[in-house]
């Protein structure tokens, strides 16, 4: 059996989950010879590609803009393999990334240099933004008018980067973005994905190393075994228990299952799902082959960001704190083993139901969910304010897209602490997916007890809870990151619900 200190190579892995982090593990694990005669196995609860998995979308941003060097330099290797093999077939876009910012931001956080856990907790968005274009020259980018990276000092600079269509432009010719921001700059060498081409890329890849084995079912609950023997102290995971109670079994399982992985684990204080705001708008070919010459949008004062358009479709979005959506479960863990050696007050202690954030959405209640009026007005405003002429057009679909949160954005990639037989890949924080090419490859990596360059095997180890005023509602373990986001933070989706549900659902 692997443990949380073992690097013996597993006879059978059970990969609980399809997305990003799960099927690039899975295929990471074909190419290891350590792996060669394991039986792989990959479960996910409905059919590819999962239809409200946060990695099935038209467009994620590849962007190696980070305040985070660490992350910064891995993004670069993504990068070399999204423009050069086939992962980015048919899905990889380099139409650049212009981030702008309000000069006048808050001072909150780090604006003063502190650093915060990691260098990067607590920064203001003009923070975030300032390291990251440090980082990016750095790590090679030459910054010049028209080079890889060029600082846009006003707004007139930011104006000039984007195409309009007719009726946006102003009477000087230029673009009429009038959006609360006054400086920023443009990476020629960010980009966009489309994730579910990108997905099933992958997919397809897996399925022709012939070595694993997909199963459709939902997991309930993890199998876990006590010792048979008084000198064992740890339960050992062997596999799940489905919804249909069938079980599968395994001596490693990894789960990967995103933002339900609190319905598995008891992940108060160290994750939490929250619900983040996407609309989409349907566009004339004419406007498309106009707006496709514009780079992806990011307004780090907001949080709000438009993709380049995709299908004839444009994406805006927000990356912010989201939406909480409190669900008490039954407790996923079982009892501590001192309950079952002695007689004291253990019962006391064992929660039987647990509140955590879980996701909402079509997979749960039928029809795809509409977003909190709170979150249409939102990407109203910043239409309004970057392509006017679009701003009033109905979306063909808004949606929630799930986050994973950890406190500080660092993903959770680790044997679990207290459980031999159980690695946890989750705490994607909004931005996994890009790394899709290189990710899978460090989990194994983990999985092996080997060290991940760039001191990311010290960012991905098992986090500390945090409970109360830092993690979230006293006693309930939410976490709220202290990354970089844009919105408000603390919102529960069933309150702002409450306050009017849009009626701009799929059409």
């Amino acid at each position: 059996m692997a443990s949380s200190s073992s690097k013996e190579v597993p006879s059978s892995v059970l990969i609980v989950g399809s997305g990003v982090f799960g099927l690039s593990t899975a295929y990471a694990l074909t190419q290891r010879p350590e792996f060669a005669h394991s039986k792989i196995t990959v479960l996910d609860r409905s059919p590819f590609p999962a239809p409200d998995g946060s990695s099935v979308d038209t467009s994620r941003i590849v962007r190696a803009d980070y305040a985070d060097i660490a992350y910064a330099q891995l993004c670069l290797e993504a990068q070399a393999l999204w423009r050069n093999s086939w992962w980015g077939d048919n899905a990889y876009h380099e139409d650049g990334l212009v981030i702008a910012i309000k000069n006048a931001a808050d001072a909150k956080g780090a604006a003063d240099g502190e650093d915060h856990s990691h260098g990067v907790a607590n920064l203001t968005g003009r923070e975030y933004m300032r390291r990251s274009l440090e980082n990016v020259q750095r790590l090679g980018l030459k910054e010049a008018p028209g080079g890889d990276v060029e600082v846009l000092p006003d707004m007139s600079r930011v104006r000039d980067a984007f195409h309009q269509t007719g009726n946006d432009k102003r009477g000087d010719g230029k673009a009429g973005m009038t959006f609360d921001a006054d400086m920023g700059y443009i990476n020629r060498r960010s980009g966009w994905v489309d994730a579910t081409a990108a997905l099933t890329n992958l997919r397809r890849r897996c399925e022709a190393t012939g070595r694993i084995n997909f199963v459709t079912g939902q997991a309930k609950r993890l199998i876990y075994t006590r010792p048979s023997s008084p000198q064992h102290t740890r339960y050992t995971v062997s596999g799940v228990t489905l919804t249909d109670s069938t079980t599968l079994t395994a001596d490693l399982t990894i789960l990967a299952t995103g933002a339900w992985t609190p319905s598995l684990l008891d992940l108060r204080g160290r994750a939490s799902a929250t619900g983040q705001i996407v609309g989409y708008i349907a566009l004339s070919p004419a406007e498309t082959s106009t707006l496709s010459q514009n780079p992806t949008i990011l307004n780090e004062s907001t949080g709000l960001f438009i993709i380049t358009p995709s299908a004839e479709h444009l994406k805006v979005a927000r990356h912010g704190y989201g939406y909480a959506n409190p669900t008490t479960i039954p407790n996923p863990e079982p009892r501590p083993l001192y309950y079952y050696s002695s007689s004291s007050s253990a019962d006391d202690k064992y929660e039987e139901s647990i509140t955590v954030s879980l996701p909402q959405t079509q997979w749960d209640d039928g029809p795809s969910h509409s977003i909190p009026t709170e979150g249409q007005s939102s990407l109203r405003a910043f239409l309004r304010t970057t392509f006017p002429s679009l701003a009033e057009r109905p979306f063909t679909q808004t949606r929630l897209c799930w986050y994973t949160d950890t406190a500080v954005g660092d993903w959770i990639i680790s044997h679990h602490p207290e459980y031999d037989g159980l690695f946890v890949a989750t705490g994607g924080s909004g931005h996994g997916f890009k790394f899709a090419p290189v990710v899978g490859e460090a989990i194994v990596q983990r999985v092996l007890g080997e060290e991940v360059r760039y001191g990311l095997s010290e960012k991905w180890g098992w986090p500390e809870r945090k409970m109360g005023v830092d993690g979230g509602h006293e006693g309930d373990g939410q976490v709220w990151t202290e990354d970089w986001r844009g919105g408000r933070k603390g919102m529960v989706l069933a309150e702002e619900y409450k306050k009017g549900k849009t009626r701009e659902t799929k059409l």
